[in-house]
């Protein structure tokens, strides 16, 4: 079984989009390794921690979503079982963490799942739940001894237009 995987979002407030230039980006999303981010001075990003999602859920519920941003919530809700240091999309407090609660399970096909619920995911901010959601779905489908390496996220460049515009230099 592969290690949980504990990585941040690109577009996460914290990250110094300027200073961490084109090389940099490319580098942390093969690798999804923080190192490679550049974040501003006394800031740090929110932390996620992925499971590799079992092959019967993958393919019997979150491949069977009717479009990808669909299909990489379901990735996040089962694959993310710990986000840590955000700030809430429902009311703007910092939230600690949030777990995966096992009382959460749902029926996927013979198999209970734990995952996170609507209420839960409401709590997320909704850009990292899709970049979050798809690197839960890529690393789903790394295997044992071969070095990771995931794609650039579909929903990363408005992401990091948007993030752009929002990152200021300190001063």
């Amino acid at each position: 079984m592969l290690p949980l995987l504990k990585t941040v979002c690109s577009t996460d407030p914290a990250v110094d989009v300027h200073g961490t230039g084109v090389d940099g980006f490319r580098e942390f999303h093969r690798t999804r390794d923080e190192k490679h981010l550049k974040l501003w001075p006394g800031k740090t990003a929110a932390v996620y921690s992925i499971k590799r999602i079992g092959r019967g859920v993958l393919f019997g519920w979150v491949m069977t979503a009717p479009n990808d941003d669909i299909k990489f919530q379901r990735a996040f809700a089962v694959g993310c079982v710990r986000g840590e240091g955000f700030v809430s999309d429902r009311d703007g407090r910092h939230v600690a963490f949030l777990e995966q609660n096992p009382s959460k399970a749902v029926r996927v096909g013979s198999e209970d799942v734990t995952t996170f619920d609507d209420d839960d995911l409401n709590e997320f901010p909704k850009e990292d739940i899709l970049e979050i959601g798809e690197v839960a779905f890529a690393h789903a489908f790394l295997r044992h001894g071969i070095e990771p390496c995931y794609p650039v996220p579909l929903s990363f460049p408005a992401a990091l237009e948007r993030a752009a515009r929002r990152s200021r230099p300190a001063g």
